[in-house]
Protein backbone atom coordinates (compact mmCIF):
# COMPACT_ATOMS: atom_id res chain seq x y z
CA UNK A 1 0.00 0.00 0.00
CA UNK A 2 1.09 3.44 -0.83
CA UNK A 3 2.67 5.36 2.25
CA UNK A 4 0.69 7.93 3.67
CA UNK A 5 2.33 11.54 3.32
CA UNK A 6 2.61 13.83 5.69
CA UNK A 7 0.89 16.37 4.33
CA UNK A 8 -2.22 14.39 3.54
CA UNK A 9 -2.87 14.01 7.13
CA UNK A 10 -2.27 17.45 8.32
CA UNK A 11 -4.58 18.94 5.79
CA UNK A 12 -7.64 16.74 7.85
CA UNK A 13 -5.98 17.10 11.48
CA UNK A 14 -5.17 12.98 10.85
CA UNK A 15 -1.76 13.11 13.16
CA UNK A 16 -3.08 11.00 15.94
CA UNK A 17 -5.27 8.91 13.70
CA UNK A 18 -4.47 5.05 13.11
CA UNK A 19 -5.14 3.46 9.92
CA UNK A 20 -5.85 -0.10 8.71
CA UNK A 21 -5.35 -0.81 4.76
CA UNK A 22 -8.52 -2.10 3.17
CA UNK A 23 -7.28 -4.61 0.19
CA UNK A 24 -10.77 -4.95 -1.64
CA UNK A 25 -10.58 -3.74 -4.66
CA UNK A 26 -8.55 -3.49 -8.15
CA UNK A 27 -7.73 0.44 -8.61
CA UNK A 28 -7.27 3.07 -5.43
CA UNK A 29 -5.17 2.80 -2.12
CA UNK A 30 -7.64 2.39 0.36
CA UNK A 31 -7.31 3.08 3.70
CA UNK A 32 -10.07 2.64 7.14
CA UNK A 33 -9.25 5.79 9.73
CA UNK A 34 -10.00 5.24 13.09
CA UNK A 35 -10.25 8.57 15.28
CA UNK A 36 -11.27 9.02 19.03
CA UNK A 37 -14.68 10.52 17.64
CA UNK A 38 -15.21 8.43 14.44
CA UNK A 39 -14.44 6.45 11.20
CA UNK A 40 -13.17 7.73 7.91
CA UNK A 41 -12.01 6.04 4.30
CA UNK A 42 -8.86 7.63 3.14
CA UNK A 43 -7.98 7.23 -0.44
CA UNK A 44 -5.52 7.72 -2.76
CA UNK A 45 -6.81 7.97 -6.35
CA UNK A 46 -5.65 5.29 -9.67
CA UNK A 47 -4.02 7.61 -11.48
CA UNK A 48 -6.66 7.45 -14.44
CA UNK A 49 -8.58 9.51 -12.13
CA UNK A 50 -8.69 13.59 -11.66
CA UNK A 51 -10.05 16.33 -9.55
CA UNK A 52 -13.44 16.55 -11.45
CA UNK A 53 -14.23 12.80 -10.29
CA UNK A 54 -14.11 13.76 -6.24
CA UNK A 55 -16.21 16.64 -7.34
CA UNK A 56 -18.46 14.29 -9.11
CA UNK A 57 -18.80 12.32 -6.62
CA UNK A 58 -19.63 14.98 -3.63
CA UNK A 59 -22.37 16.24 -6.34
CA UNK A 60 -23.92 12.99 -6.79
CA UNK A 61 -23.62 12.00 -3.07
CA UNK A 62 -25.51 15.42 -2.42
CA UNK A 63 -28.15 14.28 -5.01
CA UNK A 64 -29.01 11.35 -3.46
CA UNK A 65 -28.81 12.31 0.44
CA UNK A 66 -31.52 14.61 -0.74
CA UNK A 67 -33.61 11.76 -1.82
CA UNK A 68 -33.43 9.94 1.54
CA UNK A 69 -30.54 7.34 0.16
CA UNK A 70 -27.58 6.57 3.03
CA UNK A 71 -24.78 7.99 0.96
CA UNK A 72 -20.74 7.75 1.62
CA UNK A 73 -19.90 11.62 1.40
CA UNK A 74 -16.83 13.38 0.43
CA UNK A 75 -15.41 15.17 3.77
CA UNK A 76 -13.54 18.42 3.23
CA UNK A 77 -10.18 19.38 4.25
CA UNK A 78 -9.36 21.37 7.46
CA UNK A 79 -9.44 24.28 4.42
CA UNK A 80 -12.64 23.35 3.19
CA UNK A 81 -11.34 21.80 -0.25
CA UNK A 82 -12.41 18.29 -1.24
CA UNK A 83 -9.39 16.82 -1.64
CA UNK A 84 -5.46 16.83 -1.27
CA UNK A 85 -3.23 17.29 -4.61
CA UNK A 86 0.31 16.28 -3.97
CA UNK A 87 2.40 16.36 -6.97
CA UNK A 88 0.13 14.06 -9.38
CA UNK A 89 -1.35 12.43 -6.57
CA UNK A 90 -4.89 13.06 -5.72
CA UNK A 91 -5.92 12.06 -2.02
CA UNK A 92 -9.74 12.43 -1.02
CA UNK A 93 -11.28 11.26 2.52
CA UNK A 94 -14.65 10.21 2.71
CA UNK A 95 -17.14 9.00 5.19
CA UNK A 96 -17.51 5.24 6.54
CA UNK A 97 -20.81 3.86 6.62
CA UNK A 98 -20.48 0.90 9.12
CA UNK A 99 -22.13 -2.57 8.19
CA UNK A 100 -20.32 -5.75 5.97
CA UNK A 101 -18.83 -6.06 2.74
CA UNK A 102 -19.27 -9.77 0.46
CA UNK A 103 -16.55 -9.64 -1.79
CA UNK A 104 -18.71 -12.46 -3.61
CA UNK A 105 -22.35 -13.31 -3.30
CA UNK A 106 -23.39 -16.19 -1.35
CA UNK A 107 -26.91 -16.59 -1.96
CA UNK A 108 -30.03 -15.59 -3.73
CA UNK A 109 -31.03 -13.13 -1.01
CA UNK A 110 -27.56 -10.90 -1.22
CA UNK A 111 -28.49 -11.32 -5.43
CA UNK A 112 -32.01 -9.76 -4.40
CA UNK A 113 -30.57 -7.05 -2.64
CA UNK A 114 -27.84 -6.41 -5.13
CA UNK A 115 -30.56 -6.02 -7.93
CA UNK A 116 -33.00 -3.80 -5.46
CA UNK A 117 -30.42 -1.15 -4.37
CA UNK A 118 -29.05 -0.72 -8.18
CA UNK A 119 -32.52 -0.83 -9.22
CA UNK A 120 -33.18 2.26 -7.15
CA UNK A 121 -30.01 3.95 -8.14
CA UNK A 122 -30.93 4.14 -11.25
CA UNK A 123 -34.40 5.38 -10.75
CA UNK A 124 -33.20 8.07 -8.81
CA UNK A 125 -31.10 9.38 -10.90
CA UNK A 126 -33.15 9.59 -13.83
CA UNK A 127 -33.76 13.35 -12.44
CA UNK A 128 -30.33 13.79 -12.35
CA UNK A 129 -29.62 17.14 -14.24
CA UNK A 130 -25.49 17.68 -13.49
CA UNK A 131 -23.22 16.65 -16.25
CA UNK A 132 -21.97 13.49 -16.75
CA UNK A 133 -19.09 11.93 -18.87
CA UNK A 134 -20.65 11.04 -21.70
CA UNK A 135 -20.18 6.54 -22.87
CA UNK A 136 -16.91 6.35 -21.07
CA UNK A 137 -14.58 3.75 -22.53
CA UNK A 138 -15.67 1.37 -19.55
CA UNK A 139 -18.70 0.53 -21.19
CA UNK A 140 -17.41 1.31 -24.90
CA UNK A 141 -17.30 -2.31 -25.52
CA UNK A 142 -16.54 -1.15 -29.79
CA UNK A 143 -13.48 0.76 -28.13
CA UNK A 144 -11.70 -1.67 -25.81
CA UNK A 145 -11.91 -3.91 -28.87
CA UNK A 146 -9.87 -1.45 -31.23
CA UNK A 147 -7.40 -1.40 -28.16
CA UNK A 148 -7.39 -5.27 -28.10
CA UNK A 149 -6.88 -5.66 -31.67
CA UNK A 150 -4.05 -2.43 -31.63
CA UNK A 151 -2.60 -4.36 -28.48
CA UNK A 152 -2.38 -7.64 -30.16
CA UNK A 153 -1.52 -6.90 -33.80
CA UNK A 154 2.14 -7.97 -34.29
CA UNK A 155 1.94 -10.79 -31.92
CA UNK A 156 -0.63 -12.88 -29.92
CA UNK A 157 1.54 -14.63 -27.07
CA UNK A 158 1.04 -18.60 -27.17
CA UNK A 159 -0.31 -18.62 -23.55
CA UNK A 160 -3.40 -16.76 -24.61
CA UNK A 161 -4.30 -17.74 -28.21
CA UNK A 162 -7.26 -20.05 -26.92
CA UNK A 163 -8.59 -17.14 -24.98
CA UNK A 164 -7.90 -14.30 -28.14
CA UNK A 165 -10.01 -16.83 -30.90
CA UNK A 166 -12.86 -16.59 -28.02
CA UNK A 167 -12.70 -12.86 -28.37
CA UNK A 168 -12.29 -12.10 -31.90
CA UNK A 169 -15.18 -14.26 -32.92
CA UNK A 170 -17.40 -13.39 -30.67
CA UNK A 171 -17.19 -9.81 -30.04
CA UNK A 172 -18.01 -7.98 -33.06
CA UNK A 173 -20.94 -10.08 -33.09
CA UNK A 174 -22.46 -8.91 -29.62
CA UNK A 175 -22.02 -5.41 -29.92
CA UNK A 176 -25.04 -3.49 -28.71
CA UNK A 177 -27.14 -1.28 -30.70
CA UNK A 178 -26.30 2.24 -30.91
CA UNK A 179 -30.10 4.07 -30.23
CA UNK A 180 -29.91 2.33 -26.46
CA UNK A 181 -31.42 4.67 -23.73
CA UNK A 182 -28.87 6.97 -22.10
CA UNK A 183 -28.79 6.66 -18.47
CA UNK A 184 -26.71 7.80 -15.65
CA UNK A 185 -25.45 4.56 -14.44
CA UNK A 186 -22.90 4.00 -11.64
CA UNK A 187 -20.61 1.77 -13.95
CA UNK A 188 -18.72 -0.06 -11.64
CA UNK A 189 -21.48 -2.54 -10.21
CA UNK A 190 -19.68 -5.28 -7.93
CA UNK A 191 -20.82 -6.80 -5.16
CA UNK A 192 -18.20 -5.15 -3.11
CA UNK A 193 -19.41 -1.68 -3.70
CA UNK A 194 -22.73 -2.09 -2.03
CA UNK A 195 -22.84 -1.62 2.08
CA UNK A 196 -24.90 -4.54 3.74
CA UNK A 197 -26.53 -4.44 7.33
CA UNK A 198 -24.93 -6.86 9.53
CA UNK A 199 -27.75 -8.07 11.27
CA UNK A 200 -30.88 -8.09 8.12
CA UNK A 201 -27.89 -8.44 5.45
CA UNK A 202 -30.29 -6.04 3.42
CA UNK A 203 -28.48 -3.59 1.07
CA UNK A 204 -28.13 0.21 2.96
CA UNK A 205 -25.89 1.43 0.37
CA UNK A 206 -24.17 1.72 -2.71
CA UNK A 207 -20.58 2.99 -2.57
CA UNK A 208 -17.57 4.13 -4.86
CA UNK A 209 -19.29 6.35 -7.00
CA UNK A 210 -15.96 7.52 -9.10
CA UNK A 211 -17.03 6.14 -12.73
CA UNK A 212 -20.60 7.68 -12.91
CA UNK A 213 -21.29 8.14 -16.07
CA UNK A 214 -24.34 8.29 -19.12
CA UNK A 215 -23.97 5.61 -20.58
CA UNK A 216 -26.51 2.38 -21.52
CA UNK A 217 -28.17 0.65 -18.57
CA UNK A 218 -27.41 -2.42 -20.52
CA UNK A 219 -23.55 -2.47 -20.29
CA UNK A 220 -24.64 -1.95 -16.49
CA UNK A 221 -26.79 -4.50 -15.93
CA UNK A 222 -24.27 -6.70 -18.14
CA UNK A 223 -21.66 -6.15 -15.76
CA UNK A 224 -23.69 -6.60 -12.85
CA UNK A 225 -25.12 -9.55 -13.61
CA UNK A 226 -22.03 -11.13 -14.80
CA UNK A 227 -20.12 -10.36 -11.53
CA UNK A 228 -22.73 -11.46 -9.21
CA UNK A 229 -23.32 -14.40 -10.84
CA UNK A 230 -20.48 -15.70 -11.71
CA UNK A 231 -18.08 -17.56 -9.70
CA UNK A 232 -14.97 -15.96 -8.23
CA UNK A 233 -13.47 -13.46 -11.07
CA UNK A 234 -10.38 -16.19 -11.50
CA UNK A 235 -11.87 -19.27 -11.48
CA UNK A 236 -10.90 -21.51 -14.23
CA UNK A 237 -14.01 -22.91 -13.76
CA UNK A 238 -15.93 -19.92 -13.87
CA UNK A 239 -19.56 -20.82 -14.34
CA UNK A 240 -23.36 -18.68 -14.30
CA UNK A 241 -25.71 -19.65 -10.99
CA UNK A 242 -29.01 -19.15 -12.77
CA UNK A 243 -30.80 -18.90 -9.11
CA UNK A 244 -28.54 -15.80 -8.29
CA UNK A 245 -29.55 -14.40 -11.22
CA UNK A 246 -33.49 -14.50 -10.98
CA UNK A 247 -33.00 -13.04 -7.63
CA UNK A 248 -30.79 -10.35 -8.86
CA UNK A 249 -33.46 -9.55 -11.87
CA UNK A 250 -36.02 -10.05 -9.62
CA UNK A 251 -35.24 -7.31 -7.50
CA UNK A 252 -33.53 -5.00 -10.44
CA UNK A 253 -37.23 -5.06 -11.57
CA UNK A 254 -38.63 -4.02 -8.83
CA UNK A 255 -36.08 -1.62 -7.28
CA UNK A 256 -36.13 0.53 -11.00
CA UNK A 257 -40.00 0.36 -10.64
CA UNK A 258 -39.87 -1.72 -14.36
CA UNK A 259 -37.43 0.75 -15.92
CA UNK A 260 -36.50 -1.11 -18.51
CA UNK A 261 -37.82 -1.12 -22.03
CA UNK A 262 -38.99 -4.51 -24.06
CA UNK A 263 -35.78 -4.05 -26.44
CA UNK A 264 -33.54 -3.30 -23.39
CA UNK A 265 -35.11 -6.69 -21.75
CA UNK A 266 -34.44 -8.36 -24.75
CA UNK A 267 -31.36 -7.40 -24.84
CA UNK A 268 -30.18 -8.57 -21.38
CA UNK A 269 -28.54 -12.15 -22.24
CA UNK A 270 -26.20 -10.79 -24.95
CA UNK A 271 -25.02 -7.95 -22.65
CA UNK A 272 -23.87 -10.58 -19.92
CA UNK A 273 -22.13 -11.70 -22.93
CA UNK A 274 -20.83 -9.31 -23.97
CA UNK A 275 -19.43 -7.56 -20.86
CA UNK A 276 -17.76 -10.52 -19.45
CA UNK A 277 -15.73 -10.51 -22.88
CA UNK A 278 -14.69 -6.98 -22.49
CA UNK A 279 -13.58 -7.73 -19.22
CA UNK A 280 -11.75 -10.75 -20.36
CA UNK A 281 -10.06 -8.28 -22.88
CA UNK A 282 -9.29 -5.71 -20.34
CA UNK A 283 -7.28 -8.49 -18.42
CA UNK A 284 -5.66 -9.39 -21.31
CA UNK A 285 -4.51 -5.79 -22.20
CA UNK A 286 -3.39 -5.49 -18.84
CA UNK A 287 -1.73 -9.21 -18.84
CA UNK A 288 0.61 -7.24 -22.24
CA UNK A 289 1.25 -3.86 -20.52
CA UNK A 290 1.29 -4.70 -17.11
CA UNK A 291 0.25 -1.51 -15.52
CA UNK A 292 -3.24 -1.12 -14.49
CA UNK A 293 -5.36 -3.14 -11.97
CA UNK A 294 -4.21 -4.49 -8.55
CA UNK A 295 -2.88 -7.99 -8.12
CA UNK A 296 -3.21 -10.12 -5.33
CA UNK A 297 0.87 -10.94 -4.22
CA UNK A 298 -0.62 -13.69 -2.10
CA UNK A 299 -2.00 -16.07 -4.52
CA UNK A 300 0.01 -14.92 -8.24
CA UNK A 301 3.53 -13.92 -8.57
CA UNK A 302 2.76 -11.14 -10.73
CA UNK A 303 0.33 -8.79 -11.75
CA UNK A 304 0.88 -10.93 -15.36
CA UNK A 305 0.05 -14.07 -13.83
CA UNK A 306 -3.39 -12.54 -11.78
CA UNK A 307 -4.14 -11.08 -15.40
CA UNK A 308 -3.95 -14.13 -17.04
CA UNK A 309 -6.17 -16.39 -14.27
CA UNK A 310 -8.75 -13.35 -14.42
CA UNK A 311 -9.15 -13.73 -18.53
CA UNK A 312 -9.07 -17.62 -18.05
CA UNK A 313 -11.88 -17.21 -15.79
CA UNK A 314 -14.14 -14.45 -17.78
CA UNK A 315 -14.00 -16.78 -20.65
CA UNK A 316 -14.71 -19.79 -18.93
CA UNK A 317 -18.00 -17.32 -17.65
CA UNK A 318 -18.89 -16.41 -21.07
CA UNK A 319 -19.19 -20.10 -22.20
CA UNK A 320 -22.04 -20.88 -18.93
CA UNK A 321 -23.84 -17.74 -19.98
CA UNK A 322 -23.82 -19.09 -23.59
CA UNK A 323 -24.45 -22.43 -22.06
CA UNK A 324 -27.35 -21.15 -20.30
CA UNK A 325 -29.08 -18.64 -23.13
CA UNK A 326 -32.57 -19.88 -23.43
CA UNK A 327 -32.94 -20.78 -19.37
CA UNK A 328 -31.79 -16.78 -18.89
CA UNK A 329 -33.91 -15.16 -21.64
CA UNK A 330 -36.79 -17.26 -19.85
CA UNK A 331 -36.20 -15.77 -16.82
CA UNK A 332 -36.53 -12.64 -17.59
CA UNK A 333 -39.58 -12.79 -19.59
CA UNK A 334 -41.19 -14.30 -16.53
CA UNK A 335 -40.21 -11.72 -14.24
Amino acid sequence: MTPIPQDVLAAYNLESASFSPIGIGNIHSTYKVTTEKDSFILQKQHYIFGKDTVKRIDAIAQYRQKQGSLVQSVIPTISGDLFVELSEDIWRLLSFIPGRVFEKIEDVGLAYEAGEIHGTFHRQMEEYTLTLPEKHHIHNTRAIFSDYVTTFETDVPEEIRDLDAVVRLHVPKLFLPEDLPIRTIHADPKISNIIFDTETQGAIALIDLDRCQNNTTLGELGDAFRSWCGALEDDPNNHFYLDYFEAAYTGYVEGSKNLLSTKEKDLICESIQLITLELAMRFLIDYQEDRYFGWDSTRYTSRKAHNLARAKGQIALFKDVVKNEEAIKAIVNSV
